[in-house]
């Protein structure tokens, strides 16, 4: 069908139906022969119009559509300017609102968007996320508009408009512009005065906004989940929220506590205790606080970058006196229970030995010398519990570190000489040059992915060269189980990681036929919670079984 307009105005007929085509073309006829539509079908709109008359059409009778044919859209724009109203003066914010009468937005909602002339306020960023947002942002948005008409500053109106429409739809019930209008009032005002220090981030971060926004919203309609209603939570000003919350909670919503565990979330039973006016030390979450640690928490500031520290070991080091990158070093060593009774016995344990590290200066040295110290200082936590570094120097614990690696490479050493020399005598056929062996017959690699790609692997060390390629990576002995992977005694195995376009390894483990008995990370440390869960991944998919140890730290 030939589609052009006589006027040399074509519309976009790849969005019509065939069947509707000729009804549709009248339409648009009619609409632009119209002095004040024209300007509506002047524009690259024939999508957004052609939605709109399918609405029209669908909302009438369809007996009197074949008859009289009327001119739907026409009748329908025609009510807007029979209210009074006009269109938006851009061709960009005409457009944006055809977008939303196609959504279709309430004609009422339609009506107070041109009668306060809202699209012609808004920057030409803001326009093209509105002509994209759903029905609910684009009603609260009108709603904030009508309810603050002229009574917030143009920052606080720029903030609105954005908020709005970064928010969730399902979030955005009737009343929310309302809401949104009070919120940025009174309360705003409450976290711009906390952060005075940090107050040109207050109004930048549109999730933070919305995380406190809906906060708030919860709180101000007694809705927090599993509080009830008459709760003594709801009666305190919220200002004395805003007070007494230290400022890291109140703006990251929580903090790491046991890797990616987050704690003192808004709304948590632990954030309400602070909330109220209680402390770190009586916190209902059950876990143990040393002054020095309640005073480190509380005095963190919003903008402290180690956010994938565990906050908890990172407020127990710092209060013992640890600074520097030796916070990160001991988050490498120190594994605490879940149980706090565990964990504080395990905090007891190691308190005296940070304590002389600290007072050491450990921190001072270059990361290739700390690394070794720590390694030799927890395997002596972890197997000897008298172990005690009072009255020792950094020089004497530089030489004991050393030691106790040189007797692993000796050890190593003569663990591998002891292997050839048995090779030797068992096979005298066998090639010295064979450097390889088959893989295991029954368990298989296992990877794990972030969207289309693989981000972790477990795979089979097959070769004498992959074992001294381990061994060198990890500063351990697995070189030295040649011979018996060769004899197929054990397999060895590798958790690994893609990252800086290279694969690095994780954990290195050990397996007795289907049975685990070793899971090592560099420098012989016990893997983390992350990585003992994908190894309980792996060990399920193939059937492995993991083999009882009696050390409690292993």
């Amino acid at each position: 069908m030939n589609t052009q307009n006589p006027s040399g105005n074509d519309f976009d007929t790849s969005v019509v139906l065939v069947a509707d085509q000729s009804l549709f073309r009248k339409e648009w006829e009619a609409l632009r022969g119209h002095s004040a539509l024209s300007v509506l079908a002047e524009l690259n709109n024939s999508r957004a119009l052609y939605q709109i008359y399918q609405q029209q059409v669908a909302d009438q009778n369809a007996f009197s559509l074949a008859l009289h044919q009327p001119l739907w859209l026409q009748r329908y724009f025609l009510t807007f300017l029979d209210q009074g109203l006009s269109w938006p003066k851009g061709a960009l914010a005409r457009q944006v609102f055809l977008s939303l009468a196609a959504i279709p937005l309430a004609d009422e909602v339609l009506q107070t968007l041109l009668d306060i002339g809202l699209l012609d306020r808004l920057a030409g960023d803001q326009l093209q996320r509105l002509g994209k947002a759903p029905a609910a942002n684009a009603r609260s948005l009108v709603e904030y508009e009508v309810t603050a008409w002229d009574t917030l500053s143009e920052e606080y109106r720029e903030v609105a408009v954005n908020l709005l429409l970064f928010l969730p739809a399902g979030e955005l019930r009737p009343g929310s512009g309302v809401k949104l209008y009070h919120f940025l009032k009174d309360i705003l005002p409450l976290f711009v005065d906390r952060f005075a220090d940090h107050a040109d981030r207050v109004c930048c971060n549109d999730y933070r906004l919305s995380q406190w926004f809906l906060s708030w919203r919860l709180f101000a309609n007694h809705a927090i989940e599993g509080l009830p209603a008459d709760h003594a939570y709801y009666q305190i000003p919220y200002a004395q929220i805003v007070q007494y919350v230290p400022e890291y909670i109140l703006w990251n919503n929580g903090m790491n506590f046991g890797g990616q565990m987050r704690a003192y979330s808004f709304h948590s039973p632990e954030f309400r205790h602070l909330a109220m006016g209680g402390n770190f030390r009586n916190s209902p979450d059950g876990r143990y606080y040393s002054r020095g640690m309640a005073r480190t928490l509380v005095q963190l500031t919003p903008m402290f970058l180690r956010d994938d520290f565990d906050l908890y070991l990172y407020a127990f080091c710092a209060s013992l006196g640890v600074r520097g990158m030796l916070h990160v070093q001991l988050q490498e060593y120190i594994r605490l229970p879940e149980d706090p009774a565990a964990a504080k016995k395990r905090m007891d344990r190691w308190n005296p030995v940070i304590q002389k590290l600290a007072q050491l200066r450990l921190q001072l040295l270059p990361l290739e010398r700390i690394a070794p110290i720590l390694g030799y200082v927890y395997h002596c936590v972890r197997d000897q519990n008298d172990f005690s570094l009072q009255g020792r120097s950094l020089t004497w614990l530089e030489a004991e570190s050393r030691l106790y690696y040189d007797n692993i490479h000796q050890r190593a050493a003569r663990r591998r000489g002891q292997i050839q020399r048995r090779r030797t005598a068992w096979d005298a056929i066998r090639k010295r040059a064979e450097t390889s062996w088959d893989p295991h017959p029954s368990v298989s690699s296992y990877e794990w992915y972030e969207g289309s790609q693989r981000v972790f692997k477990v795979v089979e060390l097959c070769t004498r060269a992959e074992l001294a390629q381990e061994g060198a990576r990890m500063n351990h002995c697995v070189a030295s189980y040649e011979d018996s992977c060769k004899t197929r005694s054990v397999s060895i195995w590798s958790l690994r990681q893609f990252k800086k376009d290279r694969w690095y390894s994780l954990v290195t483990i050990e397996l007795y036929a289907k049975e685990i008995r070793q899971t090592r990370g560099r420098f012989n440390v016990s893997p983390s919670p992350q990585e003992e869960e994908m190894l309980l991944q792996w060990a399920d998919r193939e059937g492995l079984k993991f083999a009882l140890y009696t050390d409690d730290y292993y």
